[in-house]
């Protein structure tokens, strides 16, 4: 027996992932409001080619979204909006209402939560997503408000399941951030000009981003 590379097959696959990963969600979503809005303008204009890296990592979350929160049995997921605001919930369960499934190299603490403590950009994610479907549920303010997340780390390998309890003055002055982000995405958008690269969003994003270059060279003043 011999073997041989296969880079045919390898790139066929890579293009695979790639046209999945480019699919464009509906506009503003509120992972754009959340994440780097230079990142999110370039994304909607000229976006780039991942790097196989992003793509690989990418997959590995959409995969067990695949395996873990979809069968014939499950609600159908779809798009909904609000005040302007698209946004996707991963999972609704029948007893804990909606989740959301993050896949992470971080690793996790004795109980379960990531060592380092939560993610501000996860808490931001699920604030939408609990605000956004009290208000279309039409039930009154609540005093709490549950939504759950269940993590999957793939370095220790291990699933642990969390329900945050928020406030209704935390979803709404989380829901108010957003929405002035996504004016600011739209406002970028119908210029023409992206949003001030290094303004709006946060230091760790920049540290493998595809778009570097394209924000240094705007910031120098070269676009």
């Amino acid at each position: 027996m011999r073997d041989e590379a296969n880079p045919r097959l390898e790139q066929e696959l890579y293009t695979r992932l790639e046209e999945k990963y480019l699919t464009k969600k509906p506009l503003p979503h509120l992972t754009e409001a959340i994440y780097c809005l230079t990142k999110a303008w370039w994304e909607r204009t000229d976006p780039l080619s991942p790097g196989r890296d992003e793509l690989l990592y990418f997959v590995v979350g959409f995969g067990l979204e695949e395996v873990l929160l979809r069968d014939p049995t499950s609600p159908p997921i779809k798009s909904e909006q609000l005040d302007g605001i698209w946004y996707t919930p991963d999972y609704l369960s029948g007893r804990d209402g909606g989740v959301d499934l993050k896949t992470t190299r971080m690793w996790p603490s004795d109980g379960g939560e990531p060592k380092k403590g939560w993610p501000e950009t996860w808490l931001e994610q699920v604030m939408g997503y609990a605000y956004a479907m009290q208000v279309q549920r039409q039930e009154g303010i609540p005093t709490e408000v549950p939504f759950s997340i269940a993590v999957m780390y793939v370095g220790k390998v291990g699933l642990s399941c969390f329900t945050f309890l928020f406030t209704w003055e935390e979803l709404v002055a989380n829901w108010q951030k957003m929405q002035g982000r996504a004016r600011l995405l739209l406002t970028a958008l119908a210029e023409g000009r992206p949003p001030t690269p290094f303004k709006h969003n946060r230091e760790w994003e920049c540290e493998h981003c595809c778009y570097l270059s394209r924000c240094q060279q705007t910031v120098r003043g070269g676009v």
